[in-house]
């Protein structure tokens, strides 16, 4: 058997049974399947086996149209005895899993009704009800999406801890369906102190020599933003209680300073008149480094006012940083010089690397930084409804810009919970429970209709989950800013059919991306989930001990193996495409279903391709 199976794969099973007495006997096979797998119909089959030889039963299974942990069990009677054999196999989408949301308000003595339109295999579903007096109820899908990225720099580590140091209770409440970030202790308790203590000490892995955090363990490569967001991180996780070390921290702030001493200018890009324009600024990196070390009681005084200096020179989000630092040394009346009177967003580029950079993430940035030294400055609420709108508007919001945009609305929320919110809820006329302003979850029971009826003298607010396997699970294949491809070879560089592959083949995987960009795309992932008919067998090929042929192969800055993927963490250059080979055996014969590879700007989730799904036949 293989490792895990696709809903709707078909594989031989082949039983082989050794007789090692003097007699020869006839086997019958006996198999026994639970879980979401089937037996193709047929005639029962046994064998008969001479004294001392071997003798093979083949078997059809299907994996039904669901996922989950199977087990076949083989028994085998012969001589009086009984042998028993038991494989425990996980079946795994063949594409990603679905999930839909939806959220809102429900004002006192009205009705909303949840429309909840899916194509989801219903074996497959899972479905869950908030309802709450909060309205950080209202951003639970930003927070379900932070909290289930799947990757693990430097960056995405941080931000999906951050959120659980403040809103742990909320985060417990909303019994996050994706498990990719939380820890759990006993049955579905998610645990976000155990997750931020494990961020904590994750994050360490990544310092270097310099003191400064690379963007992947390991890697010699300072990012400059990641080690004062890193610092960030850790000083706020320090006043809420955890315990951080401290010599960690200390080299932190060496390198911070050490950079912000350094020269501070860079060259910036934006869209003046719909032209791509260049400028010189202080760096944005540079001064998020002077706001995180004035938050760690470790100012970079020279620095600041040189910065003050020159605030022409100053984007406006990052004035509100610099003037946050000066507050937080006690300097009032520079806080009042540099802190603007009004945001206006003088950035309209998304950075995919660097200072992650982007309109939504900068707003977020600068409201988190309002509401953390005056909650009551009255740009807070002006920020706070414009930065909700974009939220919502926001079809491919990343890491970084979930991350700021729940702290801000989050704190903001915090604060305004209401009692007196009462809501009954219904599907149909079936009352599925009572909301009385302790929050209530639901997941069972209801679905598309469901109705929450507020009867309080407050507003309630509700969250809806669902998730599961698309019937049709085709993925729409498309090109987006970049190219990625795939292709099939023997050893001798011959392409070869996935229609005719024979068990015990190896087989080489090519995969090439090209971008369509006139400048360099930063931390692009390119993942290839494979067919369960396959398993990895050389991640990494090279021509002088391998294939020859092979010599073009590019170098990835991370990559990442699993049982039934590879992800590839690269930069594209656009006259630089990049060419990875992994050699894959074909282990058991059947007929697998094959997703398609991808490829993915991990801060702009709309530049992104999509290719070569199909189904692999092994013989």
């Amino acid at each position: 058997l293989p490792r895990f199976l696709t809903p709707g794969d078909e594989i031989q099973l082949g039983i082989n049974v050794m007789n090692t007495t003097k007699n020869g006997t006839i086997a019958k096979p006996e198999i026994m399947l639970s879980g979401p797998i089937e037996m193709v119909p047929g005639e029962s089959q046994s064998v008969s086996i001479a004294a001392g030889k071997e003798g093979v039963v083949y078997y059809t299974l299907k994996a039904k149209d669901d996922i989950g942990y199977g087990k076949v069990t083989v028994k085998v009677k012969s001589f009086g005895e009984t042998f028993t054999d038991e494989t425990d196999i996980t079946i795994r989408p063949g594409s990603s899993l679905v999930k839909i949301f939806g959220e809102g308000a429900v004002a006192k003595n009205t009705t909303a009704t949840i429309e909840m339109i899916n194509d989801f295999i219903p074996s497959s579903m899972k479905t869950s009800l908030l309802v709450s007096s909060s309205p950080l109820a209202q951003y639970t899908c930003s927070l379900q999406n932070l909290l289930g990225y799947p990757h693990g720099c430097i960056e995405q580590t941080i931000s999906k801890a951050f959120p659980q140091i403040y809103f742990a209770d909320f985060i417990k409440a909303t019994g996050n369906t994706n498990k990719v970030s939380m820890i759990t202790s006993g049955d579905n308790d998610l645990n976000p102190v155990a997750n931020v203590n494990a961020a904590i000490n994750k994050l360490y892995s990544f310092q270097t020599y310099s003191g400064g955090l690379s963007y992947w363990p390991g890697e010699n490569y300072v990012s400059q933003w990641a080690s004062a967001y890193g610092l960030h991180f850790l000083v706020e996780a320090e006043k809420a209680g955890y315990e951080v070390n401290a010599g960690v921290k200390s080299k932190l702030v060496n390198y911070l300073n050490s950079i912000s001493n350094n020269s501070m200018e860079e060259r910036d890009w934006y869209y003046n008149n719909g032209k791509e324009t260049a400028r010189t600024i202080i760096s944005r990196e540079k001064i998020y480094a002077l706001y995180t070390l004035a938050l760690a009681g470790s100012p970079n005084r020279p620095a600041m006012n040189y910065c003050k200096l020159h605030l022409n020179k100053i984007t406006t989000d990052s004035r509100y940083l610099l003037a946050a630092a000066f507050s937080y040394t006690g300097n009032q009346s520079s806080y009042q010089d540099v802190l603007p009177k009004m945001y206006v967003d003088d950035n309209n580029l998304q950075y995919l690397g660097g200072s992650f950079s982007s309109p939504l993430r900068n707003k977020a940035l600068v409201l988190n930084t309002l509401i953390d030294k005056n909650m009551d400055n009255p740009q807070v609420i002006s920020l706070a409804r414009e930065l909700s709108k974009n939220l919502k508007e926001e079809k491919y919001p990343n890491t970084q810009e979930l991350a700021f945009s729940f702290l801000a609305l989050g704190k903001i929320a915090k604060n305004k919970v209401k009692a007196g919110g009462k809501a009954d809820i219904y599907a149909e006329e079936n009352l599925l429970g009572t909301f009385s302003g302790k929050d209530l979850k639901i997941t069972k029971g209801f679905g598309n209709g469901t109705s929450i009826r507020s009867n309080g003298t407050a507003d309630v607010y509700y969250f809806w989950t669902a998730q599961g396997i698309s019937k049709s699970g085709k993925v729409v294949e498309e090109d987006n800013g970049m190219k990625v491809r795939k292709a099939f070879y023997n050893r001798n560089h011959e392409v070869i059919s996935l229609a005719s592959v024979k068990q015990n083949d190896l087989v080489i995987v090519k995969i090439t991306l090209a971008s369509s960009y006139a400048t360099t795309l930063n931390n692009i992932v390119i993942t290839d989930i494979l067919p369960a008919g396959f398993e990895i067998e050389n991640p990494r090929i090279t021509p002088e001990k391998d294939l020859s042929w092979t010599n073009d192969q590019s170098y990835s800055d991370h990559f990442d193996i699993r049982d039934d993927r590879i992800n590839y963490f690269v930069d594209l250059y656009q006259d630089r495409p990049l060419t990875f080979y992994y050699m894959v055996r074909a282990v058991s014969k059947g007929k697998f279903k094959m997703g398609p590879v991808s490829a993915d700007a991990m801060y702009d989730g709309s530049i992104h391709s999509y290719s070569g799904a199909g189904v692999l036949l092994v013989d």
